[in-house]
């Protein structure tokens, strides 16, 4: 599991991820201030080993995440390959795109569910 804050420090972790692993967030945090959310990087295979071990709860929305989370109130929020398409079609437009644009195309991404041209 990898921690991340703040969205610049997210899209610089995964971007250069190979895997597409899911980014846990808590949500209601995200909708009132998402330049200063709290990411976490977690695998499916993670999970499953916490799960092994007696080491994972189930959050509100019936999801398995890592008992260290349960106060957190995360929730799968993007998976990686998402969070890299978003930022390679805004910066087709913007070489070096702002947290508020990223933020914008994101919030646009999870509303309309397709991508947000710059």
């Amino acid at each position: 599991m990898k921690k991340m804050q703040g969205i610049t420090n997210l899209f610089s972790t995964v971007n250069s991820h190979t895997d597409n692993d899911w980014v846990y967030t808590n949500l209601d945090k995200w909708e009132e201030e998402p330049e200063k959310a709290i990411f976490y990087l977690i695998s499916e295979d993670e999970i499953d080993d916490l799960e092994e071990d007696d080491k994972t709860v189930e959050n509100s929305a019936g999801e398995l995440i890592p008992k260290s989370l349960e106060k957190e109130n995360v929730e799968t929020w993007l998976d990686v390959q998402t969070l890299q398409a978003i930022f390679e079609v805004i910066q087709k437009k913007v070489k070096a795109p702002d947290s508020d644009i990223l933020i914008r195309a994101i919030n646009h991404y999870r509303e309309y569910d397709y991508f947000m041209e710059a």
